[in-house]
């Protein structure tokens, strides 16, 4: 998981530049199953995404922030991320009209392409791409194929320098043995199927 996650530096909200046309937050945190059930919004440990975006959204008044996520049948309304990322915000107090939300999305492929479709960036433009630090390789390679100009901005880190020395916590180590070879396995197939141009892109677009 390490190379993942360290792929591309950490960022602070002040290195940012001064002219950021937008922020992009990836799906993820919201269970959307257990939240229909309970009838409010339930997350996961990925929320950093979307308190990221929220922050961003406050910061930078003038950019767009967009929350990119659906995961449902469109007759079926509240089982779609964005519906539930939506509610959420509200009950949080970000004004409805700050936010836009793209539902129709079902992997991170179409977390990109979906979002182009709705937004029609240009490639001038500075868009903030938020997701989870170890994700963040292949969210970048596939928004950069899509057409977008993305500025990296990792969240949500699982690793600490102890954590690989850790050789007999059994349970910690398959949960990130999991997702890693899952990421892995994600970045891989999207550079053979041509989703994305670099298993690690160092700049978007590629330098």
């Amino acid at each position: 998981m390490k190379p993942l996650e360290t792929a591309y530096p950490q960022v602070r909200s002040t290195e940012l530049p001064d002219a950021v046309h937008g922020f992009i937050a990836l799906g993820g945190a919201h269970e959307r199953t257990l939240s229909k059930f309970v009838g409010e919004p339930q997350v996961n440990t990925f929320i950093e995404r979307d308190l990221t975006l929220i922050e961003m959204s406050i910061r930078y008044p003038l950019a767009k922030a967009i929350f990119t996520g659906g995961i449902g049948g469109l007759s079926d309304r509240d089982s779609i991320e964005a519906f539930w990322a939506k509610q959420l915000y509200k009950k949080i107090g970000v004004p409805e009209e700050r936010i836009i939300f793209e539902s129709e999305s079902r992997n991170t492929f179409e977390n990109a392409t979906k979002s182009f479709e709705l937004l029609s960036p240009n490639k001038q433009d500075n868009w903030v791409l938020i997701t989870t630090a170890w994700h963040m390789p292949r969210a970048v390679g596939v928004f950069c194929k899509a057409g977008w100009s993305v500025i990296p901005y990792p969240v949500d880190y699982w690793l600490t320098p102890k954590d690989q020395f850790r050789f007999f916590d059994v349970t910690s180590n398959l949960g990130f043995l999991r997702w890693s070879v899952r990421e892995w396995v994600g970045l891989i197939v999207y550079r053979i199927v041509g989703k994305t141009d670099h298993l690690i892109s160092s700049s978007c677009p590629p330098e």
